[in-house]
């Protein structure tokens, strides 16, 4: 039998046409996974483009021996990858990313123990993960002493403030100038009297009553400042301040030990060895660890130990 020769345009007709039917069976999978999350979008992009770049060029359709396309194959292959894609978006993104998190973890999964089975924990591998528990709970205590001490700074300066409000109210009648000052304004209108006196003259000089109008109103904001000063209002708020400064200094030292490398180091430590490396601490296992041990807002083993310690008081 002799074959006949196809031509050259007959030819390009058949395979134009094999390439529009491949693409009315198969939708094209960046469309399918617009129906995906990013992060699982990203990894079947990359898996499609691993598996295509795998696979060996496909060889002509036609063959000089043969006039009868061979694509059984190829078609077999298009059903297997759009089974494939099939199952990939059955699955629900959040579901799969959770369980790519847990599978990562391995000896991190020692984390989700209670209170008790963390901290009293004989294994080497926790140690820092328990420091960085006490460090965080010292923290949260240094903070809550700060905010205290803030609070009650905040009633001393207003009973202060009040005080100062009713020794001006006694300025008001012959200093009416002074009605609504401060502290600082009264503290600063005496400096400048005494950085400006009125020179004493002599009674029957003109200039005499300026003297003694300047020497009456030195003598009151003086008085009215030696009366505020030695009053229990600045006293306390003298004290206020003091406790303040100390707590904001204890608090910067407890901060020691509780920074995102701190937690980073500590899983580090207690990861599987066989796992480890570079990058092992990633931005998800670094939350998932966060929210287990109840780093800042969030509830945790720091909050169980720190109530331990409270009851223990």
């Amino acid at each position: 039998m002799t074959i006949k020769p196809v031509s050259a345009l007959r030819q390009l007709a058949l395979v134009s046409l094999s390439a529009v039917a491949l693409s009315v069976a198969i939708p094209p999978a960046a469309n399918v996974l617009l129906h995906i999350d990013s992060g699982s979008a990203y990894a079947k992009s990359e898996k499609a483009k691993k598996n295509q770049s795998s696979k060996k060029p496909k060889k002509s359709t036609r063959s000089s021996k043969s006039n009868k396309p061979s694509n059984a194959g190829s078609n077999r292959g298009q059903a297997k990858k759009q089974a494939s894609l099939s199952s990939e978006i059955s699955a629900a993104p959040g579901q799969a990313k959770e369980k790519n998190i847990h599978a990562q973890l391995a000896g991190l999964n020692s984390l989700k123990r209670n209170v008790n089975g963390l901290m009293n924990s004989s294994d080497p591998r926790m140690t820092l993960v328990r420091q960085y528990v006490v460090d965080n709970a010292e923290y949260e205590i240094a903070l809550a002493n700060l905010a205290a001490a803030q609070e009650t700074l905040g009633g001393a300066q207003d009973d202060f403030n009040a005080l100062v409000g009713g020794v001006v109210d006694t300025l008001d009648d012959s200093w009416p100038d002074y009605a609504g000052a401060g502290y600082p304004d009264l503290q600063a209108a005496y400096d400048d009297l005494l950085a400006n006196p009125v020179p004493e003259v002599a009674p029957e000089d003109p200039a005499y009553a300026d003297y003694l109008a300047y020497q009456d109103e030195l003598a009151a904001v003086g008085g009215a400042l030696d009366t505020i000063n030695a009053s229990p209002e600045a006293a306390d708020l003298i004290a206020a301040q003091n406790d303040v400064t100390i707590a904001e200094g204890q608090a910067l030292a407890a901060e020691e030990g509780t920074a995102d490398e701190d937690l980073v180091a500590a899983l580090e430590a207690a990861a599987n060895k066989n796992r480890l490396s570079d990058d092992y601490v990633s931005p998800e296992i670094l939350d998932w660890a966060k929210q287990t041990l109840g780093t800042g807002d969030y509830d945790g083993t720091i909050d169980d130990y720190l109530n331990q310690l409270q009851v223990a008081q």
